[in-house]
């Protein structure tokens, strides 16, 4: 238990819920656009790939920043 915190900083259940709330944010454009059918989910799922995308960089550089000054 000790060694997995040591990892990352987190523990296995706080791993899960940052992988959950991305999880989230990749369905938040579906819910906007209420599109619960596989044609319009076909035809967001580059949208979505790439906001999801851009979101995770913009994560990942905000806790690369916060690393390297402190």
């Amino acid at each position: 238990m000790i060694r997995e915190k040591l990892l990352l900083g987190f523990n296995a259940r706080n791993k899960t819920l940052i992988v959950l709330g991305y999880v989230l944010i990749l369905l938040i454009p579906l819910a906007e656009a209420q599109a619960l059918s596989w044609e319009i989910f076909g035809s967001m799922i580059g949208s979505i790939t790439c906001s999801g995308f851009s979101r995770s960089l913009f994560a990942c550089s905000n806790g690369l920043c916060y690393e390297t000054v402190t």
